[in-house]
């Protein structure tokens, strides 16, 4: 009976041994969970990168797309002629818009000067300068004349921009091709997407060249 007994029960050496074991597996299946967690936060940090990416290349290929003119250009920022919102044929403080890449906040911005809608025809009109080319020729200057003015308005088009670069050919104001790079995330989850835009309603037949300057000739 003592020997039944006996094999009934654990060795000290058995205990040990499968203790072992099962603190093994629990290693395992814990370090498998973590890598798979790893994993799925990396997907979804990859594909929020890449959702951004995408919706900041079509708000910048938009804005591209309807502008007038480039009137300057760095290689993070440039000035646009947006529209010609009153129908004169010139180039209005109101329809310029700033487009900038800062890698500081991680923000692409689309700064414009827009009054109030309650302002008087006769306020605006005194406000609402007309600018020639010389006037908008510098993005220094010109993120000076919005970013400085009491009815700047800024829109933020992306957010957590690593980098930004722009380039335009041929040289503003003759430009009619803009191209873009664009990182979005950090890490490994950074995304980087290179895309141009062309502008559809371009004026470059207006812009003549008058002694050093360029100048916007008169609509026919």
């Amino acid at each position: 009976m003592s020997r039944i007994r006996n094999r009934l029960g654990f060795t000290l050496m058995e205990m040990t041994i499968a203790m072992t074991i099962t603190a093994m597996i629990g290693l395992s299946v814990a370090g498998v969970s973590m890598v798979l967690g790893d994993a799925t936060e990396y997907g979804e940090n990859f594909y929020q990168s890449v959702q951004t990416a995408r919706n900041v290349v079509m708000k910048i290929q938009k804005t591209i797309r309807s502008a007038k003119l480039v009137t300057a250009s760095s290689s993070t920022a440039m000035v646009l002629w947006a529209d010609d919102t009153n129908g004169d044929g010139q180039i209005n403080l109101s329809e310029t818009v700033l487009l900038s890449c800062d890698t500081t906040s991680g923000q692409i911005r689309l700064n414009r000067v827009v009054f109030p809608a309650t302002m008087s025809a006769q306020t605006r009109a005194a406000l609402d300068v007309t600018k020639t080319l010389a006037d908008l020729a510098s993005v220094n200057t010109v993120t000076s004349l919005i970013t400085g003015n009491a009815y700047n308005t800024t829109t933020v088009l992306a957010t957590d921009v690593a980098a930004g670069q722009f380039g335009v050919w041929p040289t503003a104001p003759l430009s009619h091709l803009v191209r873009f790079q664009l990182t979005v995330g950090t890490g490994d989850s950074a995304v980087t997407l290179r895309s141009a835009a062309a502008t559809r309603a371009g004026l470059t037949s207006r812009v003549q060249m008058a002694g050093n300057v360029y100048v916007l000739t008169a609509p026919n």
